[in-house]
């Protein structure tokens, strides 16, 4: 919470209001006074996950915290994410814990932790570790595309039958498989640049990698690959949320 302006004592002063990491704004302006915070209920209490209920006859308003544990049923709100946000941070995430499941993974919950809040806030990052290397090790699917299918089934209406509902995700993994990654979009940050792109011509990591490796004689395991798999799991995050920004907010 931060004072956007100095008054005199007994004055109320506008200030920011964060809850969970995301700044709320439609609370009817959020106000400092007499050293309390004074607010409108329903929007913190929604950020918190929490119901509002007004009672009329009682002039009573009643807030229902979630049960512990407990998270909505789909679809999870979803707001349009600015792909580059999205593409750089999966590049670092990958590159911190030099997972590519999680790398994609945490660059979408994190980037919708901002934009949207809850249910984000409480979305276990987790749940993605077990699929480095194409799940433990083993080269299969690329965790890059099994995370971002993940957080898009989440925001997909499950009243939608079958292909439909999973349209985006099956556009990412043919955009994968047939699209030469990674990108030239990491070169401002990237440790390697300039490195070749290769056509997986599959949605598995071990036909990635082996691609790659033959069309560069690289090792496929060290630093330059390391550094080709941040950047393709940056470049396939941000395709996900370009398709996720199409099918949910341009009426596809």
């Amino acid at each position: 919470m931060e004072n956007k302006t100095d008054g005199s004592p007994g004055t109320p002063r506008s200030v920011n209001l964060v809850v969970n990491g995301k700044e709320v704004t439609d609370v009817g302006r959020p106000a400092w006074r007499e050293k309390e915070v004074v607010a409108a209920v329903r929007p913190v209490a929604e950020a918190l996950g929490a119901t509002v209920a007004w009672d009329e006859s009682a002039q009573t308003m009643s807030v229902v915290s979630p049960p512990a544990g407990s998270l909505p049923p789909r679809p999870w709100p979803y707001r349009a994410l600015d792909p580059e946000v999205v593409r750089e941070r999966g590049y670092n995430e990958c590159q911190r814990l030099n997972n590519c499941m999680y790398g994609a993974g945490a660059a979408l919950v994190l980037t919708l932790r901002e934009a949207v809040g809850y249910p984000w806030t409480v979305f276990p990052l987790e749940v993605f570790l077990y699929g480095a290397g194409g799940v433990a090790g083993l080269g299969m699917i690329c965790g890059a595309l099994n995370a971002s299918g993940l957080v898009m089934s989440l925001v997909m209406d499950p009243t939608t039958l079958p292909p439909a509902c999973f349209g985006p995700i099956r556009e990412l993994v043919t955009w994968y498989s047939t699209t030469p990654l990674p990108t030239d979009k990491h070169e401002a940050y990237c440790r390697f640049k300039k490195q070749k792109a290769t056509v997986a011509g599959s949605p598995l990591c071990s036909m990635s990698l082996f691609n790659w490796g033959m069309a560069t004689m690289e090792p496929i395991f060290g630093d330059p690959q390391r550094d080709r798999c941040s950047k393709l799991v940056g470049d396939t995050a941000a395709k996900a949320a370009e398709l996720l920004n199409a099918a949910l907010l341009n009426g596809r």
